[in-house]
């Protein structure tokens, strides 16, 4: 059993904030095209810090999940492991789907149509269009525009993945229960490095395959359940894996971490430059890449992913590995920002449209309203009283449909 890595905390919630501040340069961004708020012009800015977030929050993310994950199996064991999780992810995927995730689609519906419907017709609409079984891949414009008002997890997509890999996990632990002994502490830099390189050649062949395929930026959605971006499958899962193994051969059991913090942000930097110097090609692709895109999109998102990934390990490890109050009740709260922030967000945005201030400061106002509120709810409401929560989430749905 591992002692809470307090570093590894703090990551994720930096990681839960940067993800905050990245959906609320949604509505300023050119790539971001189906946001419900839209403001023009756009600047360039927006779309790099998108860029920027995009390409390791969610790896990160996947990372300290599989970390956490064998010594949560062994307190556990598998079936109540899976339990658990199932409580965890399952039943705010469920409420939030139902209740919470409809006001986003609304409010897009809402700006884009000149004589909208009201909000429970809506609501009704999207409910049956998630029961009904299809899979649809939004890999053009015009399939985007033909499925614009269809029923969308949102980013409640992260829960569903999430929880398809922990049940893969535990499904390969309960056939081999040998992967959770690991074995002495191997914190060699030469064992670590190892890892990260099978990990990065491993991602980047999916992400090379699927994009040879499919365009990179394709998303795919199954019914009203699942919706992901193919490309990033093998990656989040390599991810995921690469956590769980260095979970079991204790990586940071030592307190050290191979490379100097200045490599790590190095290549970091360096592998962001290359993504933006290859992004009009990803971004003008319409179909299957040619292979030389495909593998330069496979390796740069790689080494991006682990790059950041590192920088983030060596420095919170060296000036961030210690909680204080706020550090703390941030860190408690951060699955809670995750699910809530994204109204707030899009609702600030969806307020500013066409007020005469600058872009940074809507872009500002949305993303600390996005921390700061939800933040409350999660301290206020939703931890102390979750059933009570749950109650006004629905009663408020109730309203809407009335009122709206």
């Amino acid at each position: 059993m591992h002692n809470r890595l307090l570093f590894l905390d703090n990551i994720r919630t930096l990681i839960i904030l940067m993800v905050v501040i990245l959906h609320a340069a949604c509505a300023y961004a050119i790539i971001i095209p189906w946001w419900p708020a839209q403001e023009f012009p756009k600047p360039l800015f927006y779309t790099f810090l998108i860029m920027f977030f995009d390409i390791f929050c969610m790896p990160t993310l996947f990372f300290i999940a599989g970390y956490f994950s064998p010594s949560s199996i062994k307190r556990h064991g598998t079936k109540r492991f899976v339990f658990r999780k199932l409580k965890r992810l399952g039943i705010p995927f469920i409420m939030l789907g139902l209740f919470f995730v409809p006001y986003l689609s609304y409010l897009g519906y809402f700006g884009r149509t000149e004589s909208p419907k009201g909000f429970f017709s809506m609501w009704w609409y999207q409910l049956k269009n998630a029961m009904t079984p299809e899979v649809v891949l939004f890999d053009s414009p015009e399939i985007g525009i033909a499925h614009i008002n269809d029923y969308s997890v949102w980013h409640l997509w992260f829960l569903t993945l999430l929880l398809m890999f922990f049940i893969l996990y535990a499904v390969i632990v309960k056939i081999s229960p040998k992967l959770l002994q690991g074995k002495m502490p191997d914190q060699s830099s030469r064992s670590i490095m190892t890892a990260m390189l099978v990990a990065g050649v491993i991602a980047m062949l999916t992400v090379t395959g699927i994009n040879l395929i499919i365009p990179v930026w394709s998303w795919l959605k199954c019914s009203g359940i699942f919706m992901v971006q193919p490309s990033r499958i093998g990656l989040y899962l390599t991810l995921f894996f690469l956590g769980t193994w260095a979970s079991t051969q204790n990586w940071f059991s030592s307190g050290k971490f191979p490379l100097p913090f200045g490599v790590w942000l190095t290549m970091g930097i360096l592998s962001f430059a290359m993504l933006i110097f290859i992004s009009k090609g990803i971004m003008e692709n319409t179909g299957p890449a040619p292979l030389g895109l495909a593998v330069a999109t496979g390796a740069v998102r790689s080494v991006a992913a682990l790059s950041w990934l590192g920088t983030l390990i060596k420095g919170t490890q060296l000036w961030w590995n210690s909680q204080g109050r706020v550090s703390r009740s941030l860190s408690r709260s951060s699955y809670d920002i995750y699910l809530l922030h994204m109204l707030f967000v899009i609702g600030v945005q969806f307020l500013a449209i066409g007020l005469p201030v600058p872009y940074f400061f809507k872009f500002l106002i949305a993303a600390v309203s996005g921390v700061l509120i939800s933040w409350w709810l999660s301290r206020q409401l939703v931890s102390p009283y979750p059933k009570t929560a749950i109650g006004l989430l629905v009663g408020a749905w109730g309203l809407a449909c009335v009122v709206i």
